[in-house]
């Protein structure tokens, strides 16, 4: 009968887009433990390579992989217990592959807790949207970048970002495209499949950087300014700032200039530091 009953609650949400539930981010609805979101890969604008995001996003993208990982909420209660292993309770919604989940369809999809002898402990809902728009951004901040303004010789990291209709950055690895209209201005040294990515500035002058996700794109100007001392340099010291002095620790810079708009991670106003999210 619990078992009936566990079922029915996972899936009666996945029935309808516009279902309201909200958990605390991370721990599972019945209270037993928490669900870990964790990328694998670089490229997820929510945490590094390897490391557990330090808030559960929001809601994911159609077509992401999401990769999950269950806790004990208490271990003292669970000394010898195995953890359990993760399920989907709407495999049309959410496909469980060997290495993680990938989102079929937009819903609300649950991902059950399920131990050796088939009890579900515990459970949580993931919110799969579809991607309304692209975003480039630094390292570490939210703010997007429409022009880019780079030293010849110098590196800068790039972050890609899907964003529903509300906005609201979603989590799950993509599969993006990074492509520069002029190599010998700007080229790619690294991560042009992954959603962050390499740059370093070549030739003084004008090119475009695109991004693409499937039907969708968004183009940033470049600019490529030669050294200070009228010689190409490598140095990867310079300064990346948007249009409100926005600043990420990328080991290399460009200034960019974008209009500030909310995410459903952070809404950024005045001065905003970032991290670089993971080496490429």
């Amino acid at each position: 009968m619990r078992l009936r009953f566990l079922l029915l609650l996972a899936a009666l949400p996945a029935c309808s887009d516009d279902y309201e539930y909200k958990p605390d981010p991370g721990y599972g609805e019945l209270g037993v433990g928490v669900f870990l979101y964790e990328c694998p890969t670089s490229g997820d604008p929510y945490c590094a390579n390897g490391s557990p995001a330090a808030e559960f996003p929001q809601a994911f993208a159609l077509g992401g992989r999401i990769h999950l990982k269950y806790n004990w909420k208490d271990d003292s209660e669970h000394f010898s217990d195995p953890l359990p292993q993760l399920q989907s309770a709407s495999p049309t919604l959410l496909a469980r592959e060997s290495d993680g989940f990938t989102a079929l369809a937009t819903g609300y999809a649950a991902v059950l807790a399920v131990t050796g002898n088939s009890e579900i402990v515990d459970l949580r809902h993931l919110h799969i949207r579809e991607i309304d728009a692209l975003r480039v951004s630094n390292i570490g901040d939210t703010l997007p970048l429409s022009e880019l303004h780079l030293e010849a010789g110098a590196e800068t990291l790039l972050q890609a970002r899907a964003l529903d209709v509300d906005d609201v950055t979603l989590g799950g690895v993509l599969g993006h495209a990074w492509t520069t209209a002029d190599p010998d201005i700007l080229s790619i040294t690294a991560g042009a499949d992954s959603g962050q990515v390499r740059l370093q500035g070549g030739l003084a002058g004008d090119t475009t950087l695109t991004l693409t996700l499937g039907e969708l794109s968004v183009a940033i100007a470049v600019t490529i300014e030669p050294p200070e001392d009228g010689t190409s340099t490598g140095s990867t010291d310079s300064t990346s700032t948007g249009s409100t002095d926005s600043t990420g620790d990328t080991d290399a810079t460009g200034t960019g200039t974008g209009t500030d708009s909310s995410t459903g991670t952070s809404t950024d106003t005045g001065t905003s530091t970032g991290t670089t999210g993971g080496a490429l």
